[in-house]
């Protein structure tokens, strides 16, 4: 998995997504990958199967797309002026300790959302204008309340 997530870095950093065809390139003697318009007139195949989970930037491989912990930490993390720039230099350093890091940063980001979701709704006590906003309470209430008979 260490592997996907270098290349999948790599690619979110320079741009570039998997191409869902092939063309047969006689000059490069071998597939090119290209949109479905840029198959005209030469021998091609689909990459991207229907139906199948696809990864724009890893195409048929899914595990960095499909893992949780890693979408959260790339969230919170990825600032979207540099985008994942500064992690291509970590990832191609170290993407062990990098994948590791980074999902357990993503697993504590998802367990601090679970537990305030899960959390009983706590109000503040009420100011005190608000406690004796309603009829009944406060200092005068039994003025109040000799006054309604």
């Amino acid at each position: 998995m260490h592997h996907a997530l270098r290349r999948y870095i790599v690619a979110r950093a320079s741009g570039r997504e998997h191409a869902e065809w092939a063309r047969w390139e006689p000059e490069a003697k071998g597939w090119v990958g290209c949109t479905e318009i840029e198959t005209q007139g030469y021998p091609s195949y689909r990459v991207r199967t229907p139906g199948m989970p696809w990864c724009s930037y890893l195409g048929r491989d899914t595990t960095i797309a499909e893992d949780a912990e890693l979408a959260a930490f790339f969230e919170a993390h990825v600032d979207p002026g540099f985008g994942f720039t500064p992690l291509r230099g970590q990832v191609s350093r170290r993407r062990r300790t990098c994948l590791r890091e980074w999902k357990a940063r993503g697993r504590e980001l998802l367990d601090r959302a679970r537990a305030q979701r899960e959390a009983p709704d706590i109000r503040p006590k009420a100011l005190l204008a608000d406690e004796f906003a309603a009829p009944g309470k406060g200092l005068r209430s039994l003025k109040k309340a000799k006054r309604a008979e």
